[in-house]
């Protein structure tokens, strides 16, 4: 399996970011998704996880207009 490293924006613009969030900072707000979708979350290896994180901060950014801040 090809090696990906989660980076996460903290706020300061990271050039090299590829995540809004890290898999432990997504944990804390588990609670607000369906337990459906938390299930498959905490079965899922860290690797995986990290992987969903990166996915939908590329759909995020792929379909949102951002505001120019």
């Amino acid at each position: 399996m090809p090696t990906v490293v989660l980076v996460a924006e903290t706020g300061e613009g990271l050039q090299n970011s590829n995540a809004y969030a890290t898999a432990a900072e997504f944990a804390t707000y588990m609670w607000r998704i369906p337990a459906s979708y938390q299930a498959v979350f905490i079965a899922a290896d860290v690797y995986l996880r990290e992987q969903a994180l990166i996915w939908a901060t590329q759909v995020l950014k792929n379909n949102i207009l951002w505001p120019d801040g």
